[in-house]
């Protein structure tokens, strides 16, 4: 069975402003989809299965916020 995926659906892949994040286990399962804004500079959104929030949806949005200084960083000298 095929199941959408909103980052397709929603066509937030093709926004230039946009990074899109995948974060998973330690089994590799994916858990959350994360939306991290250049020009914010912070995850804009970050969803689970059926645009959940999961039991580690702070924990993920608090990694990728604390380290958003890389991709700022990686943006400035591409």
């Amino acid at each position: 069975m095929h199941k959408k995926h909103c980052v397709f659906e929603c066509g937030y892949y093709a926004k230039s402003d946009s990074i899109i994040l995948s974060a998973h286990d330690l089994s590799g399962r994916r858990i959350e989809t994360v939306e991290f804004s250049i020009k914010q500079g912070k995850v804009v959104q970050s969803r689970g299965v059926c645009n959940s929030n999961t039991e580690f949806h702070e924990r993920i949005i608090r990694l990728v916020n604390d380290n958003a200084y890389r991709f700022l960083d990686a943006k400035l000298t591409s």
